[in-house]
């Protein structure tokens, strides 16, 4: 499973959202999706670059790892259940959170965000703002 990481980026950057959720963060989050993998660098809450494909030897701070039929589900356009979120795919679906969990839990918003702009993106839907 791929995503269009450079639409990522750009989405992520011009999405209100995700920078209030993700304001002052630093961190370095490993996608792992099947045999694909990419980092998010996160510099004060803004997404400052996205490396790909990320190699064994990149560092990461926090990782989110699930296998191809795992990441179709919750990128779904309406996923179904136990998909719809991180948490529930980790603990009915094998999806794997691990790193810095302290950092993760902090901005557990800014990450759920992103992922529900991946979600839009593998979709192609436009992203939409939360009220």
């Amino acid at each position: 499973m791929r995503i269009a990481t450079d639409r990522l980026q750009t989405t992520l950057n011009d999405d209100p959202e995700f920078l209030l959720s993700a304001r002052s963060w630093d961190a370095r989050l490993r996608y792992r999706m099947g045999d694909h993998s990419f980092i998010v660098v996160i510099r004060d809450g803004r997404v400052s670059g996205i490396s790909e494909p990320a190699t064994f030897f990149d560092e990461s701070d926090i990782e989110i790892a699930a296998d191809d039929a795992v990441w179709a589900g919750i990128l779904a356009e309406i996923p179904p259940p136990r998909l719809q979120d991180l948490f529930p795919a980790q603990l009915h679906h094998g999806l794997r959170m691990h790193g810095d969990l302290e950092s993760l839990f902090a901005y557990y918003a800014a990450v759920r965000r992103m992922t529900e702009v991946m979600r839009a993106i593998h979709s192609d839907a436009p992203v939409a703002l939360q009220s």
